[in-house]
C-alpha cells in the first residue's frame, strides 16, 4: 500500500513469526473454544456449532458486540468479514 495516500495515515509493518502464528491458532481453555486472542470453532450446545458448522477446526476469528465479525479458515482458503453497526436493544 502506498504510504503517501494521506498524510495523517500511519502504517506499521508487522511481521509475525511462524511460532507466533502457531500460538495464535492453537487451542486454549478447558472447552477448547479460544486461541491466543481469537475464538475457535466449538460446540455451544447439543446441535449448535459456533460460529458455523461449515468452518474447519483450523479456523479462528473474532465477533464484536455490534455484530462485526471476521473469521479466517486456512484449510478452506477463506476469509469472512462482516462490518455492521447495530446494537440489539429491547
Amino acid at each position: 500500500m502506498k504510504k503517501d495516500i494521506h498524510p495523517d495515515y500511519h502504517f506499521i509493518d508487522v511481521k509475525l513469526t511462524d511460532g507466533t502464528i502457531v500460538k495464535m491458532r492453537s487451542t486454549y481453555g478447558k472447552d477448547g473454544g479460544r486461541g491466543l486472542g481469537f475464538d475457535k470453532v466449538r460446540m455451544v450446545s447439543e446441535n449448535k456449532i459456533y460460529p458455523n458448522e461449515k468452518l474447519s477446526n483450523k479456523s479462528f476469528g473474532h465477533t464484536g458486540f455490534t455484530g462485526t465479525m471476521f473469521w479466517i479458515d486456512p484449510e478452506k482458503d477463506l476469509i469472512l468479514v462482516l462490518l455492521t453497526n447495530r446494537v440489539y436493544t429491547k
